[in-house]
């Protein structure tokens, strides 16, 4: 878990990531990206309303660490890569939706139900073409096609994204919450995402805060 103190946080910083500054501005706008698309596509939000600001926050410091990672392994992507590979994961997830008798809502209101501002589709984009250049790259060039070669592929797309998190020496404004590093128990991935700290906020005075998962030890 990597928390940081308010004084090492600049006034005015949601989030500091490398040498980039997270603004409380900034993010505020993209909180409002998403709220907007909630209710220009109509349709209704995954995540609970206070939980959208660590959310948007969680998405934009992800797409930090995988673009450290991918350049500490050489990998660049093209803009073509990245709209080919925007257009499969929307072909995919409107495949998805039907195959269980839902109406597909389109893109940007599936990432605005989602936390992702719908204006950040190509840093979407960006990061799923990357995660597929990283997979690639631990596995002798080619997607995992077993068990054995997921769980090394796994094994170090979590070592990348924890040395890319280190390198970038990311802080975030206890107010906004803590950056967590956990495990999804199905599938072994780490995932770094931004929770409910002590001072947050969302958070309603008087109502004490929710603690969030215990974070476990990270692989690098």
């Amino acid at each position: 878990m990597l928390l940081a103190a308010c004084s090492t946080v600049k006034m005015g910083s949601a989030a500091i990531v490398g040498d980039q500054r997270i603004t409380a501005a900034a993010l505020g706008t993209q909180v409002a990206n998403v709220q907007q698309g909630l209710t220009q596509y109509g349709i209704k939000s995954q995540v609970a309303p206070a939980d959208v600001p660590r959310t948007v926050l969680t998405w934009l410091v992800r797409f930090a660490v995988t673009d450290r990672a991918a350049q500490d392994a050489g990998i660049t992507v093209s803009q073509a890569q990245i709209q080919t590979t925007l257009n499969q994961f929307n072909a995919q997830e409107q495949q998805s939706i039907a195959s269980q008798g839902g109406t597909y809502p389109g893109l940007n209101a599936l990432l605005a139900a989602n936390g992702v501002p719908p204006d950040q589709r190509m840093a979407l984009g960006k990061w799923l073409t990357q995660q597929n250049a990283l997979e690639a790259k631990a596995n002798a060039g080619k997607q995992p096609t077993t068990q054995a070669e997921a769980a090394k592929v796994v094994a170090q797309l979590n070592v990348d994204s924890c040395r890319a998190v280190k390198a970038l020496n990311i802080q975030v404004n206890p107010q906004y919450g803590q950056l967590d590093y956990q495990v999804d128990t199905s599938s072994g991935q780490g995932i770094y995402q931004v929770t409910a700290g002590t001072d947050t906020l969302s958070r309603p005075a008087g109502k004490a805060s929710s603690a969030p998962p215990a974070p476990v030890q990270q692989p690098c």
